[in-house]
């Protein structure tokens, strides 16, 4: 299929002086080397077909060299799908065509993880936008088991000191990436934390004197550095040394002047506080890796009605002023897919797409990959009977009341990029249209070829590409083989 011999075609530029199409046989023109649906490296391939008894054949509008019944011309493949039309004339003006599609590129077999198959990158600007989420982290019930661990913060001949139940408002985050490290600063704002004192001998007799107190403070600003890595294919992040600062911190007046006079400066408390929030970063760091331990990122999702299963595994992880970029590999299995052909389209990854927002890119890769397990699982292989319902589409193919569509497809479809644009392209995708009494016969029986616009289409329960700007190729196929009507038709059909 690769390399052709000189011999089953001439060279491009040749001329022949002899009559067309030298040889036994009825007219025809038929593509023969490669064949369709043949699976071809990209670059230079001569194309070579029959034109027994033509005058004159075009290949894409090119004029193909004839020579003994054969033409050929040279062809430079492209990654994806590639699809030659050749048109001919005989000697009377009778008209002929043919079509064929082939894959072209580099291939690989449908197992493994796909590295790279997802790429997202959250810029510094849209990180602020995730604030609330990592709020959610600070809860006062969590913080107020560290504080309590403390008690009694003060134990002495004198006096005893505990702390009470702590509280404070919604917590403002902000997240902010520089090189290796996400920073991310905590406010706690009304931050409020009773305390128990009893001053032992306090009242006359020996009594104890037990009072209690608010502490009070503006806001807590808790700083702490995130480390992220790609660790074993999960997401591990490390909480760094944290840094805790009490804003207008006070305790109350009156008598409790002379109690923070006498026992415990409100300034030293500020700090002991202070201190027990910034070692709190361990307990955070845990509460992370327990939330990420918890993370199942495996989905099931519905793709052309097949289900499909998709595992994802974190390959890189990036944090720099820009933004945070993660690399995800992808694990994909379709049930029930049984492919054939050497596998599916590879391309190298595309670099990653950095901008004021949140971007995500699917590799063609792991495009490639889902759409050839589709293929290989039978997506494309439906019978679809048709009806009062579907009356437009049997009337296309020139029948009426009932009838059915059938599709299989030789070849999978491929994902490609032309000048930054997606294009689903499937080639040698077989129609069979039963329309009884119809047109064009009992059956109509076509191979097309087609090259469109896709757009992914992603909800949280299903999957899917939405085509536009289609471009089509039909030949005749099977019975339909020298209908002429259909012939005639088959421009017009290709375009509805």
């Amino acid at each position: 299929l690769i390399a052709c011999s000189s011999s089953l075609g001439p060279e491009a530029g040749e001329t022949d002086d002899g009559p067309p199409g030298a040889g036994p046989g009825p007219t025809e023109l038929r593509f023969t080397d490669p064949v369709a649906g043949a699976y071809l490296p990209a670059g230079s391939q001569r194309i070579t077909g029959s034109g027994r008894h033509l005058a004159e054949v075009l290949v894409d509008g090119e004029a193909a060299a004839l020579r003994d019944g054969m033409f050929g011309v040279d062809r430079e493949l492209r990654p994806g799908l590639n699809t030659f039309s050749a048109t001919g004339t005989d000697a009377d003006g009778a008209a002929y065509a043919d079509t064929a599609s082939v894959l072209a590129g580099e291939f690989r077999a449908p197992e493994g993880v796909i590295a790279d198959a997802v790429q997202v990158h959250v810029s510094a600007a849209a990180l602020s936008g995730l604030g609330a989420v990592v709020g959610k982290m600070f809860d006062p019930a969590v913080l107020d088991a560290e504080l309590q661990a403390q008690n009694p913060v003060m134990d002495t001949p004198e006096a005893e000191v505990n702390l009470g139940t702590l509280t404070f408002g919604t917590p403002v985050v902000e997240l902010v990436p520089r090189a290796g490290v996400l920073d991310v600063t905590v406010l706690l704002p009304d931050f409020q934390l009773p305390i128990d004192a009893r001053i032992r001998d306090a009242l006359p007799f020996g009594i104890d004197l037990e009072i209690g107190v608010d502490i009070e403070c503006d806001q807590v600003r808790l700083q702490l550095p995130l480390q992220l890595e790609a660790r074993n294919g999960e997401l591990a992040v490390h909480v760094g040394r944290m840094n805790a600062q009490l804003s207008e911190f006070d305790l109350d007046t009156g008598i409790l002047e002379l109690i923070d006079w006498l026992f415990v400066d409100d300034d030293d408390l500020a700090v002991m506080i202070e201190d027990a929030l910034a070692q709190m970063g361990p307990e955070i760091d845990g509460m992370i890796q327990e939330m990420l331990g918890e993370l199942d990122l495996e989905m099931e999702t519905g793709l052309m009605e097949k289900q499909v299963t998709i595992a994802p595994r974190f390959d890189q992880v990036f944090v720099s002023p820009d933004g945070v970029s993660l690399s995800l590999g992808m694990a994909l299995d379709v049930a029930g897919a049984q492919g054939s052909g050497p596998g599916h389209l590879t391309a190298p990854p595309a670099p990653p797409s950095m901008g004021p927002d949140v971007r995500v890119q699917l590799a063609d890769d792991f495009l490639n990959r889902a759409l050839y397990e589709l293929w290989a699982g039978g997506a494309l292989d439906m019978e679809l009977p048709l009806g009062a319902e579907e009356a437009a589409i049997l009337l296309l193919f020139g029948g009426s009341g009932t009838g059915t569509l059938k599709m299989t497809s030789a070849l999978p479809p491929v994902w490609v990029e032309e000048a930054g644009v997606g294009r689903m392209q499937l080639g040698e995708v077989a129609l069979t249209v039963e329309t009884p009494g119809g047109q064009y016969g009992d059956v109509v029986e076509l191979v097309m070829a087609l090259d469109a616009k896709a757009d992914l289409a992603v909800s949280a329960e299903e999957a899917g590409v939405v085509l536009t700007d289609g471009r089509v190729t039909m030949r005749l196929a099977g019975a339909s083989v020298g209908n002429e009507l259909l012939a005639e038709k088959l421009p017009g059909l290709a375009t509805e």
